[in-house]
């Protein structure tokens, strides 16, 4: 099978390197570049095996999502969400953060991200 031409080629680029890590290769692994200063945050309902659940993401301004959590309340989910996300982002803040008008948003907001500023948007 690797006896005939170009497929000792394949074979020697599917090998893994010398550290054994898939994707260690230079130049292979991108680097999560910084979250912007301003965030949207979404919600959207689910159902998981005939119950409600809701999904909850949060964006920066240059399309990275910087988290994702699946709740099945929401109006616990909202600040619980906001602190996972800023741990994640090494508890850097963001300027301005969009929402929709969910009611559970502006409380969390200010309790979690004080420095912020809450924007409603639809």
């Amino acid at each position: 099978m690797y006896g005939r031409s170009g497929s000792e080629a394949i074979h020697a680029a599917m090998r893994p390197s010398v550290s054994g890590a898939p994707g260690s290769e230079p130049g292979l692994r991108r680097r999560r570049v910084h979250a912007g200063d301003k965030w949207h945050l979404d919600e959207v309902a689910l159902k998981i095996r005939g119950k409600r659940h809701w999904l909850l993401r949060a964006v920066d301004q240059h399309g990275v999502v910087l988290d994702v959590l699946v709740q099945e309340r929401l109006q616990v989910a909202a600040e619980r969400f906001l602190r996972r996300v800023l741990d994640g982002e090494a508890g850097a803040e963001p300027r301005v953060v969009i929402t929709d008008k969910l009611a559970s948003y502006p409380p969390a907001i200010r309790r979690a991200l004080p420095n912020s500023h809450p924007i409603d948007t639809n």
